[in-house]
């Protein structure tokens, strides 16, 4: 880099969000009324022309927000930071190594503890990460190809905003579970339907599947008097089984198992059954979390093509299974209340078939009503009473349900019942009172910066517990998330306190 003079003036207050960024060219700012001096390789305060802080190297690019200060050497690999207060007095400048060079900077707070960082290499990455205020600590959130030779950036409210040589402005998306799209940048986009739901963080997340891509789809969540367990279907390989901590303790590998769920036959003994797509059959398994106990235990053929989407119900004519394919057919199954374990398979009674015009997936059986809800992906949720068989199409897709209509289970409180689908178009979910039926809430799942855990997008399947859990004495909330991020890793699940999303209830 040239030897470039910067002058810098800091101000509380910026047309923008907080922060600019520079390559070491001449350029006047504003932070906090006090004025700073980068001159190759010295900060020097403008007021009185003292030298504050001297670099081995000279400084190829500087961020700051409000008292936050934030820039990068020549030769070498880390990230320093300071506060003006720290300079002034000489004292602690803290550094995080980092394995890219930078050429530009530009930072911005997300909240009193944690801020938006992104760091240009002058090749071809936007480094995106989270700061620590305190401790300096940085964590890797993505990357981002552009352009080489990024001239500078800054950040708004809601977008990335960085100058490229051959495109002129250009921005982003601040919102990590959104898609990169460069686009043009404007001074007022439209507002996008994401930034107005209200939102929620995850509490814990599980470890991630052990396949690429696509792979984790579907939850469900078994309470015991002593254990909880979830369980995920891996769509590529099987089934596994989480403590509530979110740590794998069991895998049965049974091929292409899509989605999943679970009754309770005694205290400790559950029926857990799984779409397998491999093999065209209903897989069944035997779970007993007090003695830390879960196998295969027997499957039911199917005629459909490629089961899909499946949910479970007990009611006193014993086991209700129901499940889809991926065209548009839906099949109701029964295990009567008298068949052993040993031979629910054979036992089990193919009740009723039900067609649709297009492609379902998620459903569940309300136990007290017997009514069948199901999701027909492109067009919205339907009720199936399965004591008559009688079919309403009762909330079509719209504002706030957003194809793909996806997985969705019932929550009951003491007082009432609530519906919680899936809305995947729209990375939201929307609740819905089941009597009378009314849309209560929709909401995001934004990243969890204190325990860096991030939001949710994409989601498949969910489920839900009333069940009071250590930590969670109303019960979670389990969704798939299609993007895992901060770090980049494979997919995984995330589980949400309901208490959180009671509260959004119970605004309306």
């Amino acid at each position: 880099m040239g030897k470039y003079t910067l002058f810098i003036l800091v101000s509380a207050v910026m047309s923008l969000t907080a922060c600019q960024t520079f390559e070491l060219k001449s350029h006047t700012e504003q932070v906090n009324n006090k004025a700073l001096v980068v001159d190759n390789n010295q900060i020097v305060s403008a007021e009185n022309q003292q030298v504050i802080y001297t670099a081995d190297n000279d400084i190829e690019a500087i961020a700051f927000d409000d008292d936050l200060i934030a820039w990068n050497e020549d030769n070498d690999n880390s990230l320093k930071f300071s506060s003006f207060n720290d300079l002034i007095r000489n004292k602690l400048v803290r550094s995080q190594s980092i394995f890219h060079d930078i050429d530009v900077l530009c930072m911005a707070p997300l909240n009193d503890d944690i801020y938006d960082l992104y760091a240009h290499d002058g090749d071809e990455f936007f480094f995106h990460y989270w700061l620590q205020r305190e401790s300096s600590e940085i964590t890797l959130i993505r990357k981002i190809p552009t352009n080489p030779e990024i001239q500078s950036c800054y950040l708004t409210d809601r977008h990335l905003v960085f100058f490229d040589p051959f495109l002129g402005k250009l921005s982003i998306d601040r919102e990590i579970e959104r898609d990169i799209v460069l686009k043009p940048h404007k001074s007022h986009f439209k507002t996008d339907s994401i930034g107005l739901n209200a939102s929620v963080t995850a509490s814990v997340e599980t470890d991630p599947v052990n396949d690429r891509g696509d792979a984790a789809d579907d939850p469900a969540i078994i309470v015991t008097d002593q254990q909880a367990w979830i369980l995920g279907t891996n769509k590529k390989r099987g089934l596994a089984v989480y403590n509530i901590r979110g740590e794998k303790i069991h895998f049965i590998n049974r091929g292409r198992l899509n989605n999943v769920d679970v009754v309770r036959i005694t205290n400790d003994e559950f029926l857990v059954a799984a779409s397998n797509r491999t093999e065209k059959t209903i897989d069944l398994f035997w779970a007993k979390p007090n003695h830390n106990e879960f196998r295969f235990i027997d499957k039911i053929p199917l005629s459909l093509a490629d089961p899909y989407g499946l949910c479970m119900n007990k009611n006193p004519q014993g086991v209700q299974i129901v499940v889809g394919d991926s065209d548009s057919k839906l099949d109701y199954w029964l295990i009567r209340s008298d068949s052993f374990l040993e031979d629910f398979a054979k036992k089990a009674q193919l009740m009723q078939r039900f067609e649709f015009s297009s492609q379902t997936e998620g459903c569940v059986i309300d136990s007290e009503t017997n009514a069948l809800y199901v999701g027909e992906e492109n067009k919205g949720i339907w009720k199936i009473d399965l004591n008559n068989y009688q079919k309403d199409l009762i909330e079509p897709v719209g504002a706030s349900l957003v194809a793909d209509v996806e997985g969705m289970d019932i929550y009951q409180s003491e007082s009432n019942k609530f519906l919680v689908v899936s809305s995947q178009g729209s990375d939201s979910y929307v609740v819905y009172q089941l009597d009378p039926w009314t849309e209560l809430t929709t909401f995001n799942i934004k990243p969890n910066f204190e325990l860096n855990i991030d939001g949710v997008s994409e989601t498949d399947g969910l489920a839900v517990s009333n069940a009071a859990l250590p930590g969670f004495p109303d019960g979670i909330l389990v969704v798939q998330d299609g993007r895992n991020l901060a770090p980049k890793q494979n997919q995984n699940f995330k589980i949400i306190d309901w208490r959180d999303v009671s509260v959004l209830i119970n605004k309306k």
